[in-house]
């Protein structure tokens, strides 16, 4: 009765059987019948005590059932009555006895065999008695529901997954939990590994399992005893699928074993060595030794995953090497590798077909991370390495002929020629050393063959070879950096090697000429030959610098000196000089990101303290000299960071923090080791790259602060001192027409009468606007202008300066529109926004991104003013007009809903539902409710109970798309840096256009609207805006990340990001009476990708593909304004001025931009095809 409750994790009704016909066995066995009958009474006594509290004695139980007449009544007899109460009360525990004992089968282990030893049969009886090894409690027993007795208990498999076998050794899974629970100790995880099995075994000798099993190991057979616990082990912690998968992990396991009592640190522990492996073997060691091979053990199961076979021919190859005893048996992943690299071995009829050679190579690549990771295990075993660079070696070879089809005829689409993978596999040899000249050599003999031949093709196309040129320069990298570097030895030929790489890099064709073998010389640096370009040559230089630095040091050392180093009239030897430079700096950089920030000022100090007083010639162009200035390049971007943040440049007050004092005394050394040196170009360059991180204003702030004159040198700070204070005015990118205003304003400014504002404002219809649009960019230069040179007393009040110019728009110009006249009024005030921004409001300590933000604002409220747009503004410029329209539209970059993804990444089966607010959820298996809960995106209550939906809730409609109307971006992360596209939009046109969104909500919301528009301006947010009185912060802050985020993308500063808007404002502008052909109500998905692919094609890819030439072109035009060119700081922070006739290492000191990855991905997500091909 009671085995007919249980049920088995694998479903197998043999194994039902079986169970009862080994019961029956069991108790009807006359030499164990008394004590297991015996056991079974005694655990399931301690059950009933547990929960009814029953008596020692079974009389007095069966007396309880006797007085209690109610059970016999209902059941007719006492003989009736006691069947009923132990079908209630005995069998439900039986059926937990029984499911615990046969666990893995366990229970057949406690039949009587002759041929097996008695101690099995007493551990077995042991263990099942021992309370606190053998735990059964009366709680785990019932359901969690019902709180009564499970009606089906479950027969539970160990087996690694859950999967059922059959145990060997008395209850394995029991001793294998509790060892595994010593194992975990903290103390253990600490040591050698030898001490750390040591300790193992003496602790778990010394816990009551460890007796109970050491008592009876030590009674006969107690090695086979051991030998069963590890084949459990194996299939609880691996299980293997085949008898030959299991004699791999059994090996792989008695081999560490092995390893561990065969330590040469056996005498220290007192541990004799022996090759009798099981009868030292213990079951701590069994642990120890799979957690010492636990990579290896991970491998073979990966190994039998890709190739199902391959257990068979490995147990096949341990069954020889262990007849013949041979030493590699100690060493499966070589056994494993040589297997391996059978199967990946080339072939004539592998690689006679394109579709083939495509399989071939993907073949490898499956089984390339596997056998990198067994060459890494197998390098560690130092008593095999002759094996580990030969198999290395061949299966270099493998990798080899990989990359040339991969490069070489499957890119350039080129069908394969059988005959040049065929030769280069066998030219290669079985076992190349691609650290050596002469299979180096070899490749590039294979590389000349292939662009021979096909130039010789007149079926091939025009730019097939250009291309096969390309990708040829590529395999040979890969070569390089693949199995080259990796393995370059100290030995005389692979001196031969860095000579022939110095050469590619030096570009020296004598040396070229001496060192490639006719046949393999591919005319390097020639039309006709691989890619000679800088990339190509600084990988090789990097790669160099990296990994053999002495030796690159002393090769480019003789070259420097047998070279003419008259730098100015070879342009060859001064892109040579930049390469090493480059080369060197970008090491360290590299070098640096790996640190913590400790270890990053440590190498900043180091660096410093290494280059503070060089002791070389400095006028002759040494290694010594090019390494020195990479490192004090590599010093001064950082340093420029570090002063920055510690002297405030950043902000206009400081933020109550005081500065790093780490970072103060880097800044404090950097600034002896400039003045040791008297350097003027460390100085310039420290100077270049704090300007190009914050702008021109920046030059304010440092002349301004008190901590940084010396970053500026004394000769260049006196002649700045003796000119005027100007800013850069960037609507001169208006032309010529917007200069002659400014011209004519100062004019003005100096005799204060409205003829002359009469004589140069146009009456004609349409040119009006235009020179009040110009008028009222100048007044803006001229206010911010007042705030930086004002000199006390001397400064006349603002709104007497304006006060003519005000009086003139207000009373003679009455055409006029009241916007403009308030936009003036504003400016001319200093009142911009009517006050609502304080960040808008200019004062002599308004610096930087203030600044610039506020011109931007202005700018496009200018715009706003003058209505100088088409329709295809809508959707942006209707937040300023009339934003009561917008509240049910969607809104220009706003992500659609992820729904449908969420939805269909989610297994079939439940059922989705909203709550009462519209968000969505999701209940699993039946999909209906069964208990409420709350909502986590509005609290409100969800779910249901006994199958019944809340009647709030509503089950969802997984067909629809839930994209929101209106702004959804909440509050601002500054730490938030994923940039992501929309829809057709690449990260930055996103940024750019939600930077127009800004500018529009923060102009709305500073102007005086009607109640109905400025009621309806906080509703079009939606998320994230907590006091609708904020919404101009709310969007200042929006405005001042969206642009920051710009500047990774851009790989501009913030200045220029600021430009870059203003173009784009301006080509908005120009394009005001353009007629729009797309549909501006964005009503639905389609319409709204529609108008963003059309605004993103108008307004901002044409400047975006336009960066480093037209936008720099403009940039510079913004800066060659009169009383800007003169500054002598400007000139050389945009490096204008010609280097010295003496000072021919200037060149080496230019400003060298550093690309982001977000910068790299915006380039590569606009760039065509084949500028994606190089990148």
């Amino acid at each position: 009765s009671a085995a007919s409750r249980l049920e088995d994790s694998n479903g197998s009704e043999k194994r039902i059987l079986d169970r009862i016909q080994n019961l029956v066995q069991l108790l009807g066995d006359d030499k164990y019948n008394n004590s297991i009958v015996q056991l079974l009474c005694q655990r399931i006594t301690l059950l009933m005590k547990e929960q009814y509290g029953a008596s020692d004695t079974t009389h007095h139980w069966i007396f309880q059932i006797a007085n209690c007449t109610e059970d016999i009544q209902s059941c007719g007899t006492f003989r009736k009555a006691i069947n009923f109460r132990i079908n209630n009360t005995i069998t439900p525990l039986l059926s937990e006895l029984i499911a615990l004992l046969d666990r893995n089968a366990n229970l057949e282990l406690a039949i009587y065999f002759e041929s097996i030893p008695e101690c099995y049969y007493e551990l077995w009886h042991h263990l099942l008695l021992d309370e606190q090894l053998c735990v059964l409690r009366y709680n785990d027993m019932v359901s969690s529901t019902t709180l009564l007795p499970r009606t089906r208990v479950p027969v539970l498999s160990d087996g690694a997954g859950g999967k059922f076998f059959k145990a060997n050794f008395p209850f394995s899974w029991l001793v294998q939990e509790v060892t595994s629970s010593v194992h975990l100790q903290e103390k253990f995880l600490k040591g050698k590994p030898k001490v750390i099995w040591m300790s193992f075994e003496s602790l778990f000798d010394e816990t009551p399992l460890g007796k109970i099993i050491n008592t009876h190991l030590m009674k006969n057979a107690g090695e086979q005893l051991i030998y069963f616990y590890l084949k459990d082990f194996i299939y609880m912690k691996i299980y293997p699928t085949s008898e030959e998968k299991y004699i791999v992990y059994e090996c792989v396991l008695l081999n560490c074993i092995q390893n561990m009592i065969s330590s040469n640190e056996g005498d220290e522990f007192g541990v004799s060595n022996t090759s009798n492996i099981q009868s030292t073997m213990t079951i701590p060691k069994i642990h120890c030794a799979y957690e010492d091979s636990l990579q290896l053990i991970n491998l073979f199961e990966q190994a039998f995953v890709l190739r199902s076979d391959l257990g068979v021919n490995i147990s096949k190859k341990i069954s020889t090497l262990r007849e013949s005893e041979d030493p590699k048996l100690k060493c499966l992943e070589l056994v494993l590798l040589e297997e391996i690299l059978s199967l990946c071995s080339h072939s004539r009829e592998r690689t006679s077909k394109l579709e083939l050679a495509e399989k071939y190579i993907s073949y490898i690549r499956k089984w390339q991370p596997l056998v990198e990771d067994a060459l890494c295990l197998l390098d560690l075993n130092r008593d095999y390495k002759s094996y580990h660079v030969n198999i290395r070696k061949r299966w270099n070879r493998i990798i080899a002929v990989q990359l040339f089809i991969s490069h070489c005829t499957l890119e350039v689409g080129l069908e394969v020629t059988e005959n040049s993978i065929n030769r280069l596999f066998t030219i290669l040899g079985e076992t190349p050393d691609f650290a050596s000249l002469k299979i180096i050599n070899n490749v590039l003999t294979v590389l000349s063959n292939c662009l021979k031949k096909l130039g010789r093709d007149s079926r091939a196309e025009p730019d097939q070879r250009e291309k096969l040129k390309y990708h040829a320069t590529k395999f040979f990298v890969s070569i390089l950096t693949d199995l080259t570097f990796k393995y370059i030895e100290n030995e005389d030929e692979n001196m031969e090697v860095i000579r022939l790489l110095m050469g590619f890099v030096t570009m020296d064709e004598n040396s070229l000429s001496e060192l490639l073998t006719e046949e393999s010389n591919v005319n390097i640096f020639t039309k006709d030959g691989l890619n000679p370009s800088p990339a190509f040559r600084t990988f090789l230089l990097q790669m160099l610098i990296k990994h053999r630095p002495d030796v690159f040091r002393q090769h480019i050392t003789a070259y420097l000196r047998e070279t003419v180093s008259n730098f100015q009239d070879d342009l060859k030897q001064r892109d040579l000089y930049l390469l090493i430079i480059q080369s060197i700096e970008d090491l360290f950089h590299q070098q640096y990101k790996q640190y913590d920030r400790e270890k990053q000022y440590q190498l900043v100090q180091s660096q410093i303290n290494s280059k503070r007083a060089p002791t070389f010639d400095k006028t002759i162009v040494t290694y010594e000299l090019l390494e020195t200035i990479a490192t004090q390049r590599f010093i001064c971007i950082h340093i420029s960071h570090w002063i920055i943040d510690s002297y405030n440049l950043l902000t206009i007050k400081s933020d109550g923090k005081s500065p790093d004092h780490e970072k103060m005394k880097l800044i404090s050394s950097f600034k002896d080791m400039c003045e040791l040196e008297g350097n003027e170009n460390l100085h310039l360059l420290l100077l270049k790259n704090i300007y190009h991180q914050l702008g021109s204003e920046t030059l304010f702030l440092i002349t301004d602060n008190d901590k940084c004159p010396w970053i500026i040198p004394e000769t260049i700070m006196k002649s700045i001192s003796e000119l005027p204070t100007t800013v850069p005015d960037y609507f001169i990118v208006y032309g010529e027409e917007y200069f002659i205003i400014t011209n004519k304003m100062v004019e003005f400014y100096s005799v204060q009468k409205k003829d002359v504002l009469a004589n140069f404002l146009s009456t004609e219809q349409g040119k009006v606007e235009r020179d009040l649009e110009y008028l009222l960019y100048s007044v803006f230069q001229e206010v911010v202008k007042f705030f930086l040179v004002q000199e006390g007393e001397e400064v006349i009040n603002l709104r007497e300066k304006f006060f003519v110019l005000l009086e003139y728009l207000n009373s003679d110009l009455a055409s006029i529109n009241q916007e403009v006249k308030d936009l003036t009024n504003q400016i001319a005030t200093n009142n911009l926004g009517n006050g609502c921004l304080k960040q808008m409001i200019l004062t002599d300590r308004s610096r930087n991104n203030e600044i610039f933000l506020t011109r931007l604002i202005y700018h496009s409220a200018v715009m706003f003013s003058f209505k100088k747009y088409n329709n295809l503004l809508l959707p942006i410029a209707l937040i300023y007009e009339n934003p009561k329209v917008l509240e049910d539209k969607l809104f220009p970059t706003m992500t659609d809903d992820q729904f449908i993804l969420i939805k269909d990444s989610i297994p079939d089966g439940g059922m989705w539902y909203q709550c009462p607010n519209g968000h969505p959820y999701f209940i699993g298996d039946c999909g209906r409710p069964w208990t409420v809960s709350n909502c986590r995106e509005c609290g409100s209550i969800i779910g249901g109970s006994r199958h019944k939906l809340q009647a709030s809730n509503e089950v969802l409609d997984v067909t629809r798309n839930m994209t929101k109307s209106g702004y959804l971006i909440g509050k601002m992360n500054p730490a938030d840096n994923v940039f992501a596209g929309e829809r057709l939009l690449d990260p930055a046109s996103v940024k750019i256009i939600r930077v127009l969104m800004d500018l529009s909500f923060i102009w709305s919301s500073c102007s005086k609207h009607p109640i109905d528009k400025s009621q309806a301006l906080p509703s079009l947010v939606k998320g994230g805006l907590d006091d609708p009185r904020g919404l101009s912060d709310f969007f200042y802050t929006h405005l001042e990340k969206d642009v920051k985020d710009l500047t990774k993308l851009t790989g501009k500063n913030f200045e220029e990001v600021v430009f870059i808007i203003h173009l784009v404002l301006k080509s908005i502008m120009d394009a005001a009476k353009q007629p729009c052909d797309v549909e501006t109500n964005l009503t639905s998905y389609e319409l709204r990708e529609q108008w963003e692919s059309k605004f993103n094609d108008n307004y901002i890819q044409p400047i975006l593909t336009s960066l480093h030439t037209d936008v720099h072109k403009q940039m510079e035009q913004v800066l060659s304004e009169k009383r800007i060119s003169n500054n002598p700081l400007l000139r050389i922070v945009y490096e204008r001025e010609e280097p010295e006739p003496n000072n021919h290492l200037t060149n080496l000191w230019r400003y060298r931009t550093i690309v982001s990855k977000e910068h790299f991905s915006q380039i590569f997500s606009t760039a065509d095809v084949n500028t994606k091909d190089k990148c």
